[in-house]
Parts: structure tokens; sequence; C-alpha cells
């Protein structure tokens, strides 16, 4: 099965759970072998859950709260979270944060 990157952007949640059919993690890891972008989304994707999981606190940048609030509320009012099953709110983290990464929402 050949995927295209937004299937394997909607799937990226359930890839990093391990709750995905062998089948398409396979797919999955022959897209992410050699597409440079979605590795880099999944990198993202894990990044930010090391950083959600991370007991310690840092200083953001003045405004960076302000302006991830507006990218969310605009991203989740034009695309509804598609494709969860799952009721964990990690899940809606995980797009949340694959979206920002997409759309060149950094720290700094």
């Amino acid at each position: 099965m050949v995927l295209d990157c937004k299937h394997v952007w909607r799937e990226i949640s359930n890839y990093i759970d391990g709750d995905i059919d062998p089948s398409v993690r396979a797919s999955m890891e022959e897209h992410l072998a050699h597409c440079r972008h979605c590795a880099a989304i999944l990198d993202s994707t894990h990044n930010i859950l090391y950083l959600i999981a991370d007991e310690r606190t840092f200083s953001l940048p003045i405004g960076f709260g302000e302006r991830l609030r507006r990218e969310a509320a605009v991203q989740l009012r034009s695309d509804p979270i598609q494709g969860f099953t799952h009721r964990d709110p990690r899940h809606r983290v995980r797009k949340c944060g694959v979206e920002l990464a997409n759309r060149g929402i950094r720290c700094g």
C-alpha cells in the first residue's frame, strides 16, 4: 500500500502509540524513509510529546501563548479533527502539534 503525506499525518498519533495495523505501519515506515517532510513532522510530534511530559518549566517568548491559541483556533475551525476514534486528549494535542509544525509555528 502506498501512502501519501496526508494519510501519514492522519495516522501519526496511532503510529506513535503503536495502535496501527502492521501493514499500515510498514507503509508508513517506507514513506517516512523517503519523505523528509513527514519524517520531520514525526520528529516534531515526538518533541512536542517530550516537552508536554517534561515537568520542568521554561520561559516562552512574549506573545507565544496568544499566537499558539490563535493558530490552534484557526486550525480547529477550518479543519475539525477528523479520523480520531480515541477520546484521549493527547490525540488532539498531537494533531494540533502536527498542524502547528506544518504552519511553521516555533518557539523563538
